[in-house]
């Protein structure tokens, strides 16, 4: 039982280390550690209104509970056999083991659900986009966060944009706070950090695709999760197979709405390059 115990311990370990190195989603919210069907409140209060006075008493307004909640109501699991306790050190010690793919896995799906918060964003832009004029699509992005007091933008795109990054020879730094899967860099110019991501939503063709990309604040989404449980079951009935479970549960809420920018790009083939 100690060992099945140790061994569960080391494939949570596994699936939280892909989790942290690998969610981009992470690395563009604000994180909050709570467990699964906890709530944690964001106070806040309507703004006021501002009145003309001309002398006299005044009306004092009755301000309106402008409080946002996060729930962790979201939860994805795996569950696999393996032949006997002895393939257990290899589930989790293998590049490409059961349990890092599941953790790939659940990266994969947290990371498409939280990009896909385009649609709860306050302003938008959209762009039918080329190598000659993406630098000036991320501009119109800029634009739009600082019509909104927005500092620093994290924004997320798909692969074919970093293509026509790269042909647009537009250069990076690297913020070494931002490092992870995914980064591409910082440019400077536009105080922005840029993701890279396949979890970004796309419609269209393939040679064709129109993507629903995000930008945003640094602590305009806020995020949370747990890694609730990992099982060893040792032996199936009437079977000698055992079996690995793992559960995980987190939650998001988009806290301010006008930070985030929804960038609806629009491939378009390159006429020279």
């Amino acid at each position: 039982m100690a060992t099945t115990n140790a061994v569960a311990k080391l494939i949570e370990a596994k699936v939280y280390r892909t989790l942290e190195n690998e969610l981009i989603a992470k690395r563009i919210c604000t994180q909050k550690g709570i467990k699964n069907g906890d709530t944690m409140t964001f106070l806040g209060l309507s703004d006021v209104s501002v009145v003309d006075y001309t002398g006299g008493d005044v009306t004092f307004e009755e301000l309106k509970d402008a409080s946002i909640k996060l729930i962790i109501d979201k939860a994805k699991a795996f569950a696999f056999k393996v032949g006997d306790i002895q393939a257990y050190q290899s589930v989790v010690d293998l590049k490409g083991s059961q349990a890092e793919r599941g953790a790939y896995q659940i990266r994969n799906v947290t990371d498409a659900d939280i990009l896909s918060v385009y649609d709860q964003a306050g302003t938008t832009v959209a762009a039918t986009v080329t190598s000659a004029n993406i630098l000036s699509t991320l501009a119109a992005m800029r634009q739009k966060a600082d019509e909104n007091n927005v500092g620093k933008l994290i924004v997320v795109l798909p692969p074919w944009v970093k293509q026509k990054l790269i042909l647009a020879a537009i250069k990076f730094s690297v913020n070494e706070g931002m490092k992870g899967a995914g980064y591409m860099g910082y440019l400077d110019a536009l105080d922005m950090d840029i993701y890279i991501s396949n979890n970004v939503t796309n419609t269209g063709t393939a040679a064709s695709p129109v993507s629903e990309c995000i930008a945003c604040g640094e602590n305009s989404i806020v995020f949370g999760d747990q890694i609730d449980e990992t099982d060893i079951i040792e032996k199936f009935e009437k079977s000698f197979e055992s079996g690995v479970k793992h559960l995980y549960t987190y939650g998001f809420k988009v806290l301010k709405p006008l930070e985030v920018i929804r960038a609806t790009l629009t491939y378009s083939a390159e006429t020279t390059i």
